[in-house]
């Protein structure tokens, strides 16, 4: 999926396949490797593209949602985002809250998506760099804007579904709580 992705975020761009690798710091060949999924493409591409090119990463990743972040004004303006990179480094924490808001352990989480114990241990410790796959199973497996799991920026849509619920974080997690007690 990444690899159309990644042609049609180039072709919405106007640019070549060679143009397109001078933009995210790599050969041709690599580039045209990714766009054939020959080959994974590693997480700092990933960083490139949102923090460089406003790109949507639950779309890049599994083609939901818009091309680009709402706020994005399409200017293909170069800009240097180091929010999102100083944001990014605590991407492990906002997955361990996740886990925890689920009371689900990194032990049950793996089993769930098939990501070893110790790989999740280091994202939440660590914030070790995922793969796209790993980013993949995440995604199957979690309700969960990419863009704020990785760089706890939301687009406005999502914003604004978030603002429609009514309850807190933790009063879902009590009520999560609660129906564990009780087996209704």
């Amino acid at each position: 999926m990444f690899g159309k992705n990644l042609k049609k975020l180039r072709k919405n761009l106007s640019v070549t396949q060679d143009e397109m690798a001078v933009l995210l710091n790599m050969s041709s060949r690599t580039y045209a490797s990714y766009e054939r999924e020959e080959n994974n493409p590693p997480y700092s591409m990933l960083r490139v593209l949102y923090s460089d090119h406003n790109v949507n990463l639950n779309w890049f990743v599994t083609g939901d949602g818009e091309m680009f972040i709402d706020k994005c004004e399409d200017t293909h303006a170069i800009i240097l985002n180091e929010k999102s990179v100083s944001n990014y480094k605590n991407w492990g924490g906002r997955l361990s809250k996740i886990l925890s808001e689920n009371l689900e352990t990194p032990y049950k989480f793996s089993k769930r998506t098939g990501i070893s114990e110790s790989r999740i241990e280091n994202f939440i410790l660590d914030s070790v760099d995922p793969t796209i796959k790993e980013l993949n199973a995440i995604k199957a497996n979690v309700d969960v804007s990419l863009d704020w799991l990785l760089y706890g920026q939301t687009t406005e849509k999502s914003a604004q579904t978030n603002s429609e619920v009514s309850l807190s974080t933790d009063e879902i997690v009590k009520l999560k709580m609660l129906l564990n007690r009780s087996d209704v």
